[in-house]
């Protein structure tokens, strides 16, 4: 996938995480909770929430695994990080919101999705590192004189690890 379409996928699918989390699941499991708690069990109706809710997050999840698992380019890692990231900030919530008996292969599958993100992003970084060893000194320029596409990408990297809203600290937790 291209880069400025992987770009705005992700960041389509950030929103569209965040959204079905905060509004959508939410809303859905008081109603749940409204209508069917008077017919059944207690215990069942969380059941049949989180059979529902299961198949919308693998939706979610399958979509963050390609990326994941997709080529190992240096590009990818922006993508990965704020995958990660937008992930981590939403954890406790998650954990919150899935924490029946019920949710466990919700929530199993959701740390998996993070430890798979971050094993992708160890993989990608390192790759950085074996394509920047593989540059020489005494290589002559480019016959246009243009900047090495890994260089760019190099300073593309500590830009976004500088940049405001990325806690760094967050990415060896």
């Amino acid at each position: 996938m291209e880069w400025d379409l992987l770009e705005s996928a992700i960041t389509l699918w950030i929103k569209h995480f965040n959204l079905a989390l905060n509004s959508i699941f939410i809303t859905e499991k008081q109603l749940y909770g409204r209508v069917f708690s008077p017919l059944m069990d207690a215990q069942l109706w969380p059941e049949c929430f989180a059979k529902i809710i299961n198949k919308i997050m693998a939706v979610l999840f399958r979509f963050s695994e390609d990326v994941a698992c997709s080529s190992h380019e240096p590009h990818v890692l922006y993508e990965l990080l704020s995958m990660f990231d937008s992930l981590n900030r939403i954890r406790r919530h998650f954990m919150g919101f899935f924490n029946g008996k019920s949710d466990t292969s919700i929530y199993v599958h959701f740390h998996e999705l993070l430890k798979l993100t971050v094993h992708a992003s160890s993989k990608v970084f390192w790759e950085f590192n074996r394509q920047i060893e593989g540059l020489k000194d005494g290589d002559p320029p480019s016959l246009d004189s243009s900047v090495p596409k890994i260089v760019k990408c190099v300073v593309n990297f500590l830009k976004f690890l500088s940049r405001d809203g990325i806690d760094s600290c967050h990415l060896f937790d």
